[in-house]
C-alpha cells in the first residue's frame, strides 16, 4: 500500500520513477481487509489522525477509481457488539463525549435489530466506516505500472546502491530520491534495519455461509466479519484477523483458522453451516505506539523509509504519500 499509494501520486505529478517489487514476497497488502475506521480497539478510541486521513483517503482512492474506470473504495456500515457488560458500560460513557457525537449512532438495546449474530450485551452502530478494496486496487495499479514501463518485478538489493554526486546507481537505473516501502522486511536493508518494526501475524478466512444472509456491513465480536453479499445463492464473507506479535512465518497457521472458526461459531451459532474457500495470513509492520514512520535516513538525505503501517495502511498510505512529495517539493522538514 505504502509504495504503490506514493508510486501514483509521483505518477500523477508526472515525476520519472521506477518500481522495483519482488512478486513472490510475501506482504500484508496481499491479504489485507482494507478498513477505514474511525474508532478502534477495546476502548473505542478515535484514530490517530482520522480527521485528516479520512478526506485525504476519500481523494485519493476515488482518483484512481476515475483514473482507471475501477471501484475499489465504499462506504462500509460497521456495528460492534459488546462481549461483556464493561463493554455496554465503556460504550455510554464514550458516546456522551462531544468529541465522538459524530461517529456514534444511540446503543442498540439486547435483541434489539436481529440479524442472526448473538447478540448477548447489546451493540453500537460506528458511523463513516470506509472499505478499500485493495486486493482489487494492488492489481489494477500493478497493471497500470506496468503499462507505463515503471515496474521492474525482481528483488531490490540495496547493498548494491551506488552514490554518485547526490543520486544513487542502482544497476544503470539512476535516481535522485529512494524510497524502501519495506514493511516487515526492512531487516534485509543495511540503511534502516534497525526500523523499530513489530511484525504481526494476521490470518483471514474467505468464506460463504449457507444459510445466513447478513446486510452489507462489517461486524465486530471479538473479531470482525466482512459481509461483501455478492448476491450468490450463498453468501461470502471475510472472517479475521488473528493477531500474533512478534511472529513473521507468513504461512497460513492451522492454529488460527481453528481459533477463528470457534469465534465465527459464537457468532453465528455451533451448528453453522460453512465452506472455507481460502486461508491466509499477511505480516502487519507495526510499531510501539501504532503510529506509522517516515524517515529520512541520518546520513543520506536523499534515503527515505515509509513503513509501520500496521492494520491502517488503507488509511495511512494516502496521507504519507502525501507528506513525500510535500518533502521533495517543499523541503519540509516534517519527517
Amino acid at each position: 500500500m505504502a509504495g504503490s499509494s506514493l508510486a501514483w501520486r509521483l505518477d500523477r505529478k508526472k515525476y520519472t520513477y521506477t518500481i522495483f517489487d519482488a512478486p513472490n514476497l510475501a506482504s500484508a497488502s496481499q491479504v489485507a481487509a482494507g478498513f477505514i475506521n474511525p474508532v478502534t480497539g477495546k476502548w473505542m478510541t478515535e484514530s490517530w489522525k482520522i480527521d485528516t486521513l479520512m478526506p485525504k483517503a476519500k481523494a485519493f482512492y476515488q482518483d484512481i477509481e476515475q483514473s482507471l474506470g475501477i471501484n475499489i473504495y465504499h462506504e462500509l456500515p460497521i456495528r460492534r457488539y459488546f462481549i461483556n457488560p464493561e463493554d455496554a458500560i465503556r460504550a455510554r460513557r464514550r458516546i456522551k463525549n462531544p468529541r465522538y457525537a459524530n461517529y456514534f449512532d444511540p446503543i442498540l438495546e439486547k435483541g434489539s435489530e436481529p440479524i442472526g449474530i448473538s447478540d448477548d450485551f447489546g451493540s453500537i452502530p460506528i458511523r463513516h466506516g470506509n472499505w478499500v478494496n485493495v486486493p482489487s486496487l494492488m492489481k489494477n495499479l500493478k497493471s497500470y505500472f506496468k503499462s507505463q514501463g515503471r515496474l521492474i518485478e525482481e528483488t531490490f538489493d540495496a547493498s548494491k546502491l551506488v552514490q554518485e554526486g547526490t543520486g544513487w546507481n542502482y544497476h544503470g537505473v539512476k535516481a535522485n530520491n529512494i524510497i524502501f516501502c519495506q514493511g516487515a522486511h526492512r531487516g534485509n536493508n543495511p540503511f534502516f534495519k534497525d526500523l523499530p518494526i513489530i511484525p504481526i501475524k494476521g490470518d483471514v478466512l474467505d468464506i460463504r455461509l449457507k444459510d445466513i444472509q447478513l446486510p452489507p456491513g462489517l461486524y465486530y465480536k471479538k473479531r470482525w466479519l466482512h459481509s461483501l453479499n455478492l448476491g450468490n445463492s450463498d453468501f461470502l464473507y471475510r472472517l479475521g484477523a488473528s493477531y500474533e506479535v512478534g511472529n513473521s512465518d507468513a504461512e497460513p497457521s492451522i492454529t488460527a483458522k481453528e481459533g477463528l472458526i470457534e469465534i465465527l461459531k459464537n457468532m453465528l451459532g455451533p451448528d453453522l453451516l460453512f465452506d472455507i474457500e481460502t486461508h491466509r495470513s499477511g505480516i502487519r509492520p507495526t510499531t510501539e505506539d501504532a503510529k506509522p514512520l517516515f524517515i529520512k535516513h541520518p546520513k543520506h538525505s536523499s534515503l527515505f523509509a515509509i513503513n509501520g503501517l500496521g492494520s491502517k495502511g488503507s488509511a495511512f498510505a494516502p496521507y504519507l504519500s502525501e507528506l513525500f512529495i510535500d518533502q521533495i517539493e517543499n523541503h519540509s522538514s516534517e519527517c
